[in-house]
């Protein structure tokens, strides 16, 4: 191509200085060199960083969400089994006096929660005051909410006889009926990494169920045979319901 030409570009350099010294006298003649530089190299920018798409926005805003649901429904879950067993284990003296006795009221407690799960309703109500729409159909929610009711009186009356940590891993044992039923009923296809977390959920609460009922008989604090025998047999109904 033909020869490019330096000259030109820095003539009209040469002049744009000279223009803003004249301008700028003071600057220029306590540091000449800064009016120079800042023409030659032009004014500093900083990087800018890379903009995200709005796809990308939403994206991240669904994983913050699902993150703190997922952390929040953990805490929570661990505070519920821990308060209900330390309320369970509370000794109190009854009407008719005598001995203290532990609060073994399963039911109780279980409305205690479901009253807290009422009040969910009251966000529902806010949610469709705000202009949400959207209906639900409460007959296809009764069925699984009188199971619900139903499984969570049980399990209390199992978490009497046994401890909170074996309760808690034997509830989690959801997870292994939930894959199998969905496998059965709703032909839903499980990979093989679905059945290996399904089996390490079952070792799992099966580990610790058989290591409670070893040392079931020691913390019965019976004197004889009996009594152990008794206190292995009531932990294994809890642990079973």
């Amino acid at each position: 191509g033909p020869p490019v030409s330096l000259e030109m570009p820095l003539l009209a350099s040469k002049k744009d200085n000279a223009t803003s010294a004249a301008a700028h006298p003071i600057s220029a003649h306590h540091n000449p060199s800064a009016v120079t530089v800042s023409h030659l190299a032009g004014p500093y920018r900083a990087p800018v960083p890379p903009s995200l798409s709005e796809v990308e926005i939403q994206e991240l805003r669904k994983q913050t969400r699902q993150c703190m649901l997922a952390v929040g429904m953990f805490l929570s879950g661990t505070a519920n089994t821990i308060t209900i067993k330390a309320a369970m284990s509370t000794l109190a003296v009854g009407r008719d006096g005598g001995d203290p006795r532990p609060f073994d009221h399963p039911f109780v407690v279980a409305g205690f929660m479901f009253v807290g799960e009422i009040s969910c309703l009251l966000v529902h109500y806010m949610t469709r005051a705000r202009g949400c729409r959207k209906r639900y159909n409460t007959n296809v929610c009764a069925l699984p909410a009188m199971f619900d009711i139903s499984a969570t009186c049980i399990m209390y009356v199992g978490l009497t006889m046994t401890t909170a940590t074996t309760m808690q891993m034997m509830r989690g044992t959801v997870v292994f009926f939930t894959g199998l039923f969905s496998a059965l009923f709703l032909k839903r296809r499980l990979w093989p990494f679905h059945w290996c977390a399904l089996f390490s959920v079952c070792v799992g609460a099966a580990v610790v169920g058989y290591a409670s009922l070893l040392v079931a008989p020691a913390e019965a604090g019976g004197a004889s045979p009996a009594d152990g025998e008794h206190g292995l047999w009531q932990r294994l109904r809890g642990d079973a319901l």
